[in-house]
């Protein structure tokens, strides 16, 4: 944030020191001038509001409860489309909402679980329709943990969960935006390819 008001504050002071350089004369505008400086001035605003705004929406979450945690990741797979779980085993999957959401996903063939092996619950949700991949064949599981929401569709956005410093942090990507999303669409055709 710091960075983004640093960069404009210095445009800003920049074109200020051309306009005086240009027009020493600030008691006397022609009525072009106001109307360049008007555009100008509105034009900057917007797009110091656009960066605040861009910045706003993709910064990491933050969250401090499990209660915190469960009401975003029900708000993130409730969204439309196909999800896929990449996880170790569902733990996270406790609230009577979250497992009847995934239920519901499951129901509509709107589920993928890549894990290590079958829980209780992926053994429920893929009688009810999702496609579970598990790798027990290899020798030890990888560390990624993350959801894609819209798997296999060009707005497909993907959310990277860990610990920092005793908060759960939550990262999200866009499609293609970021190297993060192509990694984890390959290690998840390598555990597919895989899968036992």
């Amino acid at each position: 944030m710091r960075t983004i008001l640093g960069g404009w504050i210095s445009i800003l002071l920049g074109l200020s020191g051309l306009w005086f350089t240009v027009n020493p004369d600030v008691t006397q505008f022609s009525i072009f001038q106001v109307v360049l400086l008007t555009i100008s001035v509105l034009g900057i605003l917007f797009m110091i509001y656009w960066d605040i705004h861009s910045y706003l929406k993709r910064r990491p979450k933050l969250y401090r409860t499990t209660e915190q945690i469960d009401r975003y990741m029900y708000a993130w797979i409730s969204q439309r489309g196909r999800v896929l779980i990449f996880t170790r085993d569902m733990s996270w999957a406790t609230s009577n909402e979250i497992k009847k959401l995934l239920m519901n996903k499951a129901d509509r063939r709107e589920l993928e679980i890549c894990l290590p092996e079958p829980t209780l619950l992926t053994k429920e949700l893929a009688a009810a329709g999702a496609e579970v991949h598990t790798y027990t064949s290899f020798n030890d599981s990888p560390y990624s943990r993350f959801t894609i929401i819209r798997y296999g569709k060009d707005d497909a956005r993907i959310a990277i969960g860990r610990n920092v410093d005793g908060l759960h942090r939550i990262d999200e990507y866009s499609y293609g935006s970021d190297p993060v999303f192509s990694i984890a669409y390959d290690l998840v055709r390598l555990v597919k390819h895989y899968s036992s």
